[in-house]
């Protein structure tokens, strides 16, 4: 690896402003998911700072007149900037260096940029990892400490083309049985970011963690999860930053390897709604009029073309347009209350069938 070159890749990547207040302040290193970005190719879209001194750099954005957000976690404060879309957190190095870096997840995430003097610093195993493009834990006990980096694991592994080192491999299988002691809140946050990989790399890195067979996941789920992705109604969001077709991919990873999506994936209850649609799914009208009726349009077309290859999927799209005038009917026929309930909705049920079945 031609450090030099990594170096300036760096320098290059890192906003203007950052590197100002580096020049006022004592120590300000680059850590983190920017970092690794870079190394590996990537372009950041946010950055983690560790400054020696966060009133200095609190005084400096206010003399440069930069909007900052003080933000408070539980066992740390850290200032917050947002630059042209991009996110800079500023956190106050509260403990040495060294100490830290044990502390990490992986040897690829151990190494630190010092924005003032320029200098990557990391060991000579990271900087290996790195060029070989190895994923290891950082320590031995790394996976028991927080188990949730067992699916962060996953995927950097399949976001980088990363070889999975043989002890990192069996931790992060066993890793898999302590999830359910994670915070829910906490696998919710890192089942988003799984979605940022490739779904075909994300299976394979599942595979080779979870089973002996490289290619356990069939073409054709592959395929139907490809389907969804394309389709409009199916990237309907759920829950903030989670999909339909986000959770068309859940269903297919977590059925295949039989993992509980609550226990693992911190699913919420809506999610979970929708994933027991798909594990239900009959490619048949009365089973998707009854998801439609229950539920909505979007989980019903999500569904067939998950499940049932999206044949008749814009037929059922079409049934949220369908709209049976109450009022309208009542004087019609004369009825009210419950009957009304009833003939109305078996007017929309014929409606909905016939859009179903026109050829």
């Amino acid at each position: 690896m031609n450090l030099t070159q990594l170096q300036k890749r760096i320098d290059k990547e890192i906003p203007k402003i950052a590197k100002k207040l580096a020049e006022n302040s004592e120590q300000m290193f680059l850590v983190g998911g920017a970092l690794r970005d870079i190394v590996f190719g990537k372009k950041p879209a946010d950055f983690d700072f560790v400054i020696s001194d966060i009133e200095k750099a609190r005084s400096f954005f206010s003399r440069e007149k930069i909007k900052f957000f003080t933000i408070e976690k539980k066992d740390f404060i850290f200032l917050r900037v947002i630059l042209k879309g991009r996110t800079l957190d500023f956190i106050k190095q509260d403990k040495p260096l060294v100490a830290d870096i044990r502390e990490r997840d992986f040897t690829i995430n151990t190494i630190f940029y010092n924005v003032k003097t320029k200098d990557l610093i990391g060991s000579h195993e990271a900087f290996e990892d790195i060029e070989n493009r190895i994923l290891r834990i950082a320590s031995p006990d790394s996976i028991e400490k927080d188990p949730l980096r067992a699916l962060r694991g996953i995927r950097f592994a399949a976001n980088f083309e990363l070889k999975i080192e043989k002890l990192t491999k069996e931790k992060m299988r066993s890793g898999f049985a302590l999830l359910k002691n994670v915070p829910s809140d906490r696998k919710h946050d890192e089942l988003r970011k799984l979605f940022s990989a490739n779904f075909e790399s994300l299976v394979k890195v599942f595979c080779e963690i979870l089973s002996e067979k490289k290619d356990c996941v069939s073409k054709e789920v592959i395929l139907s999860v490809k389907r969804c992705e394309e389709f409009h109604s199916c990237k309907t969001e759920i829950s903030k930053g989670i999909s339909l077709a986000h959770l068309c991919k859940l269903s297919a990873i977590s059925e295949t390897f039989r993992l509980d999506e609550e226990e693992v994936f911190g699913v919420t209850k809506k999610e979970k709604e929708f994933l027991d649609v798909l594990k239900n799914t009959k490619c048949e009208f009365e089973y998707f009029f009854e998801v439609f009726e229950r539920h909505n349009a979007e989980f019903a077309v999500c569904a067939n073309v998950f499940r049932c290859n999206g044949e008749k999927a814009d037929k059922i799209a079409k049934w949220e347009k369908v709209k049976i005038d109450g009022n309208k009917l009542k004087e019609e026929t004369g009825i009210s209350g419950r009957e009304l309930g009833k003939l109305k909705r078996e007017k929309t049920k014929e409606m909905c069938k016939k859009i179903y079945e026109e050829v």
